[in-house]
């Protein structure tokens, strides 16, 4: 509560003495209600007017709470999105000890025809099956497609698989400036990037009669048509029309 203001002494009017009075009441007032208001909600600090720096730590420790809070929401969202992941790969890993053991049945001796023929049709259900998973979606998102969440991450095509995901995981926030990853790439599931295609052919082949029009110029070849070939003093035109080396 703030001092009492002393009266003036002396040659005063009553009219001063009487403004003091009141002004000294309702600042006793004002006090009175800021202490009622502390009591009733447990806050020392009502306004940042009433203690700047406390206010000012106030709100720090509020923005602290706040972005803890968030970092709390963001572990229980991450721990649903790779318990699901889990769950996927522990499927697919007792897919893939089903169709081990379908293989080494049908490498037996013993099996017959009309048993590699079911054994076959296992193990193509299970590749279907692997591709279902591969393609595992929660909550609108799809688990094994990198962090391209929203694309459909395998497709088969022409007898092989396609993987439209990349090999990047999505990444929250465990706490205050810590990361941690919060999915699971289809490449390291599943796979998705094969290793670089290599042709026999040579794309620059030395210049011989049995050599494919096709195979020359980096293998984009010649467009069919005539050709002049000079030594630097005399020169043939050659038609290469219908030709093929």
């Amino acid at each position: 509560m703030s001092g009492v203001f002393p009266l003036p002494i002396g040659r005063s009017s009553g009219l001063l003495i009487q403004q003091r009075l009141v002004a000294q009441m309702q600042s006793d007032q004002t006090e009175i209600l800021r202490l009622t208001s502390q009591l009733s909600t447990g806050r020392r600090v009502l306004a940042p007017s009433d203690d700047a720096a406390a206010a000012s730590r106030g709100v720090a420790l509020q923005r602290i709470l706040e972005q803890k809070g968030q970092a709390q929401v963001n572990l229980n969202t991450s721990r649903s999105y790779l318990a699901a992941s889990e769950t996927a790969v522990a499927r697919v890993t007792d897919l893939l000890n089903d169709v081990r053991g379908a293989a080494v049945r049908a490498a037996d001796s013993s099996t017959s025809d009309t048993e590699r023929l079911a054994i076959s049709a296992q193990i193509e259900s299970a590749l279907g099956q692997l591709l279902d998973m591969g393609n595992q979606q929660f909550r609108d998102r799809f688990l094994f497609a990198g962090t391209t969440t929203t694309v459909r991450p395998y497709e088969a095509r022409d007898g092989a698989v396609v993987y439209h995901g990349n090999e990047g995981e999505l990444q929250s926030y465990a706490d205050l400036d810590q990361l941690f990853s919060a999915s699971i790439a289809g490449t390291s599931v599943l796979g998705g990037v094969s290793a670089e295609v290599r042709g026999s052919a040579t794309l620059t082949p030395v210049l011989a009669d049995n050599i494919k029009l096709s195979d020359l110029r980096g293998g984009d070849g010649v467009e069919l048509g005539s050709i002049v070939i000079s030594d630097g003093v005399s020169s043939s035109t050659i038609d290469l029309t219908g030709a093929k080396t």
